[in-house]
């Protein structure tokens, strides 16, 4: 569990959800992810994750959803975020 505790975020079917978002921060940090369907069904979709390099765009990352991810904010990551896009209902615990 995280110092603040788990955060659940809600990731509807078909849609791009916002999960991980930050600015500014120059620490770098690791976020784990756990999904977990509402229904009990396999974990599905896809992730876009998106680094600033500075005021620099870089390449997103794009990969396919499992249980567990981890995602890693670099030091230099001035704009960092994470959406989702599952396949199925599921809710997004963060640590």
């Amino acid at each position: 569990m995280g110092f603040f505790g788990t955060k659940k975020i809600e990731c509807p079917a078909n849609v791009w959800t916002t999960i991980i978002s930050s600015s500014f921060a120059q620490m770098p940090v690791s976020f784990r992810v756990t999904f977990k369907s509402v229904k009990g069904e396999t974990i599905d979709g896809e992730f876009s994750e998106k680094r600033f390099w500075w005021l620099f765009p870089q390449t997103p990352v794009l990969g396919k959803l499992s249980e567990n991810i981890i995602f890693n904010r670099y030091w230099i990551n001035t704009f960092y975020s994470v959406e989702v896009c599952p396949t199925t209902n599921l809710t997004a615990e963060i640590d």
